[in-house]
């Protein structure tokens, strides 16, 4: 089963006397709003993992039993009746924070600084490398990219544990702002 048909599964399958609202994956969770025979409305994680068999959901998690995971989308949560006040808060905070450490890098940026990041792997992630140098910025959204040995990393900025400069200021040469013209030797 590949990832698409198991999103499929997921919703086409019957949560006992349940009906299925609507759906949001973000990268490997799958968030779903069901509606109870009471008219009430509530969230459900679901984990997508990929291995040799095939996709799979092995963690099924409702707000009650709250996830490890805040990517939950905002209407979602506005949709349904708080449940854990705690696991909301974070998920309604992860935006912010990841704008605040763009802005920070972007700052940083901006003053000529290379930029130092280290990483925090969320448990159940591996990293092989946890801290990046970022020298410049190599495309219209530079923010959380770094190169290394020739290759592009999108760092995840929710997994940036601490922001740092390296050195002193890039000194940027301005080009003269004022126009050239054509001198005529007449």
């Amino acid at each position: 089963m590949n990832r698409t048909e198991l999103i499929q599964h997921v919703i086409s399958t019957p949560r006992e006397t349940d009906k299925f609202i609507t759906k949001s994956a973000r990268g490997n969770s799958l968030w779903t709003v069901w509606e109870r025979q009471d008219s009430s409305l509530y969230l459900v994680h679901h984990l997508l993992e990929d291995s040799l068999a095939g996709w799979h959901t092995p963690v099924v998690q409702t707000e009650s039993t709250p996830p490890d995971n805040y990517t939950c989308p905002k209407k979602y949560l506005d949709m349904c009746a708080p449940v854990s006040v705690e696991w909301r808060q974070k998920t309604l905070r992860l935006p912010l924070l990841k704008q605040e450490r763009k802005d920070k890098i972007k700052n940083l940026f901006k003053q000529g600084y290379t930029v130092r990041v280290t990483l925090q792997a969320p448990e159940g992630y591996t990293l092989v490398q946890y801290v990046f140098d970022i020298a410049e910025a190599h495309t219209k959204r530079p923010l959380g990219r770094s190169v290394i040995n020739g290759l592009l990393y999108t760092l995840p900025l929710d997994w940036i544990d601490k922001i740092e400069t390296i050195g002193e200021p890039h000194v940027k040469k301005k080009r003269s702002s004022r126009k050239k013209t054509r001198r005529s030797n007449h």
